[in-house]
């Protein structure tokens, strides 16, 4: 059923007084032309929808029928114009994301809120998952796009799969019992540590693992692993209760844990890359914008 006789119709049906010669001036058509297309519209509907017989013209309780319906069509179809245009430039739809629990305390929260500023209409989705996961996760489609550590993406095979973006830097603190005798410094050498025993990163996150311990390395030792852990909140309770010291990313001074103290690190001073990672070759319009607002916030210093 052609639309433009469904609009003609709706035009003329909802005249005050219908009447075809002004309803055709208004459509800018010949008023034939009008009557044709009626005629055409009544054949396809297998019903009369005006009675002619009046003057002025009279809407038929076919045409009554027909003219709540054709109304509520023609904003559907409106409104489906509208849907599948914001679709096309990734104003509508989901954006599934991926982060870590490290990543959900630092500064990722003002990414999302810039992007819903400007597309609040797409739901975003997000699926806290070690680095790991989300690996298996943007293979299987069933993320957009992932935000991990870079020593996560770099421990992987398949790095050529997938589109990284650093999208921030963060300092790396030693973290230490509140009544540990270095507590008393602002900043502390990595070769101070030599002799402290560390909770390091569990084999599950043994990216980070390795950058603590090359760390150390750099500094003249090896460290000696305590206890390991995978979770910051684990790390930060063994630090409290003494079991041993720590290193990890600044942020974690967001968490306020008591028996605790935060320390900078004098002389090298070690950043983590926080990365954006996508699969190559994805289509989704909403993940072109998102990756766009990334690009646009630049490069943001998480460190202390």
């Amino acid at each position: 059923m052609d639309t433009e006789y469904l609009k003609r119709f709706v035009t003329l049906a909802s005249m005050e007084q219908i009447n075809f010669s002004r309803a055709a001036d208004i459509l800018n058509i010949p008023q034939p032309h009008l009557t044709q297309q009626i005629k055409r519209l009544e054949q396809e509907v297998g019903a009369e929808l005006f009675d002619r017989s009046k003057r002025p013209a009279k809407l038929t309780p076919s045409g009554q029928a027909f003219l709540q319906e054709a109304s509520e069509a023609l904003i559907r179809l409106d409104r489906a114009k509208i849907s599948a245009q914001s679709a096309g430039r990734g104003e509508v739809g989901h954006l599934h994301i991926g982060i870590n629990i490290s990543l959900s305390n630092s500064r990722f929260p003002d990414l999302l809120l810039a992007f819903r500023d400007r597309f609040p209409k797409v739901e975003i989705r997000l699926h806290e998952t070690l680095a790991s996961e989300q690996i298996s996760q943007l293979q299987n489609q069933r993320l957009d796009i992932g935000f991990l550590h870079l020593y996560d993406l770099e421990s992987f095979d398949y790095r050529n799969e997938f589109e990284s973006l650093v999208i921030a830097e963060e300092s790396l603190m030693v973290i230490l019992p509140a009544r540990h005798p270095l507590a008393q410094k602002t900043a502390i050498k990595i070769s101070d540590l030599k002799d402290e025993p560390f909770v390091l990163p569990s084999l599950a996150i043994a990216g980070f693992r390795h950058q603590i311990i090359n760390l150390c390395q750099r500094a003249g030792f090896f460290p000696k692993m305590q206890q390991e852990a995978t979770w910051t909140t684990t790390s930060l309770s063994m630090v409290a209760c003494e079991v041993g010291i720590t290193i990890l990313p600044s942020h974690v001074q967001n968490l306020q844990r008591s028996g605790v103290v935060y320390r900078a690190i004098e002389g090298e001073r070690p950043k983590l890359q926080i990365v954006a990672v996508w699969s190559k070759g994805s289509e989704s319009k909403v993940l072109q914008n998102f990756i766009e607002v990334i690009r646009q916030k630049g490069l943001v210093d998480g460190g202390a």
